[in-house]
């Protein structure tokens, strides 16, 4: 399975929002595109959304302790008021670092690969890597959020 370039064939599915899953049925297909990635993205990647493979299902994979974890659905439903400077970079987005403003934590409800409702509260060094997997699944590149363009 072929990642999407920002400058690439396909490169408008960075760029539109992707569509939550309504069934869990659905979520087994929908989580097959993880399946299909090629290892040396899967070693070097620390999350990918599903829209960068050009599926728009709502989901994102982080990996997280070493393990990749499944987050379909995923809603902000807490954040801190207080933001801080993260320095990214992105698959999609070839040799390009670029600081965003983040949350200091955000707490995200999703559902899981079984199709359990999950809730948990990112801080350190994850908080940057689920949201900037939640931009992408609404359609924002880290390019996007640079304030001086």
């Amino acid at each position: 399975m072929t990642l999407i370039t920002a400058n690439g064939f396909k490169s408008y599915h960075l760029h539109t929002p992707t569509t939550d899953i309504d069934h869990a049925s659905d979520i087994t297909s929908a989580v097959s595109w993880f399946n299909r990635l090629s290892f040396p993205l899967r070693h070097r990647a620390i999350g990918v959304a599903a829209n960068q493979v050009g599926v728009m299902d709502s989901i994102f994979v982080a990996k997280i302790k070493n393990v990749w974890k499944f987050f379909i659905n995923p809603k902000v439903v807490g954040r801190s008021e207080a933001m801080v400077n993260s320095v990214e970079s992105c698959l999609s987005v070839h040799n390009t670092t670029v600081s965003v403003k983040r949350y200091e934590w955000v707490e995200i409800e999703w559902l899981d690969r079984k199709g359990e409702v999950q809730k948990g509260r990112f801080y350190h060094h994850i908080y940057p890597m689920i949201q900037h997997e939640i931009d992408h699944l609404h359609g924002i590149l880290i390019t996007d959020k640079v304030e001086d363009k």
